[in-house]
Order: C-alpha cells, then structure tokens, then sequence
C-alpha cells in the first residue's frame, strides 16, 4: 500500500478529474474524457499487476501450507487406523486420536492466521504511527503564550523578514520590513509571484518566516496562543471555500465560536452586498448551496460565492480585515461598490487587501508595491504617483488599457 500510494493518489485523482462540476465544460469542449480515461487505465494495469503479482505469490503460500497440512493429517490418521487394524489401538481410541490431532490442527492454524492478521494490522498501524509523530512547526514557543487584546485597531511590524517554502532554497519573501499602523488601511499591490499572498499566509501564522520576525502591538507572533491569534483575522483568501451548507450556515463558518443571530447573519451580507441575490432565492438564507447533498440546490455564480464569502469574513467580526484579491469575480462596478462600502464601514479596524486592479488601491491610506518578494515602493496613491515609480507605470499602463477599451465601445 505504501509503495504504490502513487498509483493510487492518481488513479483518484484522474477519476475525480472527470466528475468535476467545474471542469465538466473544459473536459467536453477540448473532448478529454477518452485523455482521462486512458491515463487511469494505464495507471491502474501498472498498479494490478504489482497487486497481481502479491496476491499470487500470497496464495501460493496458502496452498502450499493448506497441501503440507492435509498430507500430514492424512499420515496420522493412516498411522492411527493402521494401528486399530493391527489390534494396537480400539476403535474407541481412533475417534479420540484423530479427534485431538483434528483439533491440533485447527488451533495452530487459527494461531498462524491470527498472527499473521496481527502483523498486517501493525503495518497500517505504522503508518499511522509516523503520521502522529510528525511535529507540527507551528507552534507557540513559550510556555504561558499570550492572549491579543480584541476590540480594538493593532499594530504589526516586519522586521527583516524572508521566506522560503518548504523544500525550497528560493525566497519568496526577502528582507521584507514593513509597518502597519493601528487603524490603518494597506494595500498590497504588485505582479504576480511578487509574494502578497505569502506576506499573508506569514502574518496569519500558516506559516513562520525563515529569518527575521513578525510583531502584533509590540509581541512576536509566536508569542501569542494560536488559536487566538487566528480569532483576530477576518479573510476572505483568494481561492476561498465554498462549501455545501445553506446560505446562513456558510456566512456563519466566520465565526462558528459566536453565538448565532439572524440580525448579525443579515447585517454581515448586506455590508458584503450579498443581500440582494440571496432575497431572490426560494428559501433565503436556508437555501442549500451546490447539489452534492441536495438535487434541488442552488449553484451560485463566482460573483455571488465572493459576495457570500466576503460576508463570512464581515461576520467574524474581527479586529484585523484581510481581503486577498476579494473582488476578482466581481465586474469592476460591482468591484467599485464593495469596496466604496467597505471603506465606508471598516471603522477603525486594521485592513490589508491585494487587488490587481490599481484603482481599488487609491482607498488604502498607504499602497505597499512588492516586487520579487522585497518592498518596492510605499506610500499613499498620490505621492506614489509623484515618484513616477513602478507604481505610477502599472497604474498608467492599467488606466491607457480602459481608456483604449471604453474609446472602442
């Protein structure tokens, strides 16, 4: 099972592949059915001859005992009856003798079956073994962490921070120092592989930096009880979840430690701009999402997932916003409207979002360009614009494209 984990992951994986919703229009249009097909097959003739050849070589074992066995019972049985004939045993003893060599038997086999049942349970018990004796590395490094102080705006630091991914050498984030203040709101701009999302995942502490250190008011991030830290973010990522609950359940997934009010459940899709699709739906908020559980169930666009998932992270009701690209499948004036109302009731909360669109970035009051995983540029829309920097040529070059776009129409 162990060699052949491969194997198996890709057979799974080519079969899912094909009763995947969401690439069932891919699948027919470039006709890949017969593509996937092909390559569980040969996948799975690799991976049955390998268990062939096991189960062969298994039975022939079998066999071999069950023949060994028979032969022997047969021997004793002829040696007791030979006795009997030749007056050494009564026919009484017969019974008695091939009765015990009968039960003999039986209880060594069930010995070496259950042993071997024993051994092969201990193999998959191994697995599971070294599975719980992975370390997790994520973890709070002194013995009585602390606890943030909710309700109310943080500051954050990065102090020299860089960062590789797991199994590699290259930096995605380098040498990255950055403050956000208390209140304030940031947004990450820049192409993509420039490390915005990275910057994330570190501040949420899905991972820890490679060097330098990362401060909320004043305290390393790994100084704070996990879980509690995490309580502090309100996100929405950039491949969200979208998950087969009803509408209400899903918004509810911000913040399952809450206790539940339809008042906070409405209030957090009207500030996402969810609202309006939802109150079309035959049930409202109890309306089940997908078709997974439910054939009657309703498939959302990627607009309205957004929306619902921006509701989720307003629910929360966290102290610190986190929105990574949360408007991507929004048109721009749907873009404009999310988030003219989230610059309208973020209050006083710290906020950072990513978002390739430039003229969403003129709301924060400081823009963080990153390139190739160092700060660039910061500073507000119109003092970077002044510089004439990276900034101002991936705003100009964005702004000719609609102009040339809207002069077309």
């Amino acid at each position: 099972m162990r060699f052949r984990s491969i194997d198996r992951r890709q057979m799974n994986y080519y079969s899912e592949l094909t009763v995947n919703k969401d690439l069932a229009k891919e699948i027919r249009m470039y006709n890949l059915g017969g593509e996937l097909t092909s390559r569980y097959n040969s996948v799975f003739d690799k991976y049955y001859k390998g268990l062939k050849s096991l189960i062969v070589r298994e039975n022939v074992w079998q066999i071999a005992f069950a023949v060994l066995s028979s032969l022997l019972s047969c021997f004793f049985f002829a040696y007791i009856a030979l006795g009997v004939f030749e007056g050494k045993y009564l026919i009484g003893d017969y019974s008695l003798y091939t009765g015990a060599l009968t039960s003999i038997s039986g209880s060594v086999t069930a010995l070496i079956t259950t042993s071997a049942t024993i051994y092969e349970g201990t193999l998959f018990i191994d697995n599971l073994l070294s599975f719980l004796r992975e370390k997790n590395h994520v973890v709070t490094r002194v013995k009585d962490p602390l606890v943030p102080d909710f309700g109310k705006a943080h500051t954050i630091e990065f102090r020299g921070v860089s960062f590789a991914y797991p199994g590699t050498e290259k930096p995605v984030i380098d040498r990255v120092d950055l403050t956000i203040k208390a209140g304030e709101t940031v947004a990450l701009v820049g192409l993509n592989g420039a490390g915005k999302t990275t910057l994330i995942k570190l501040l949420t502490r899905l991972y820890d930096p490679t060097e330098g250190e990362i401060y909320l008011d004043g305290h390393d991030l790994r100084d704070y009880d996990l879980t509690e830290l995490r309580r502090l973010f309100g996100i929405v990522f950039q491949d969200f979840g979208k998950y087969a609950f009803t509408v209400r359940e899903n918004i509810r997934l911000g913040a399952l430690h809450r206790e539940e009010r339809e008042g906070d459940i409405t209030h957090a899709a009207t500030r996402a701009g969810a609202d309006a699709f939802i109150d079309r739906l035959d049930n409202g908020y109890n309306t089940n999402l997908m078709r997974y559980f439910d054939r009657n169930g309703t498939e959302l666009s990627g607009g309205q997932w957004q929306k619902l998932c921006l509701a989720r992270a307003f629910y929360s009701n966290a102290d610190i916003i986190i929105l990574d690209e949360p408007t991507a499948s929004l048109d721009p004036i749907a873009e404009q409207e999310v988030f003219r109302r989230f610059d309208e009731l973020r209050g006083e909360k710290t906020t950072v979002f990513v978002s390739h669109r430039l003229s969403s970035a003129t709301i924060a009051s400081k823009i963080v360009v990153l390139e190739n995983g160092h700060v660039e540029e910061e500073g507000t829309h119109r003092e970077l614009m002044d510089q004439n920097g990276k900034y101002a040529e991936l705003f100009r070059i964005q702004a000719e494209r609609y102009l040339e776009e809207n002069a077309g129409k």
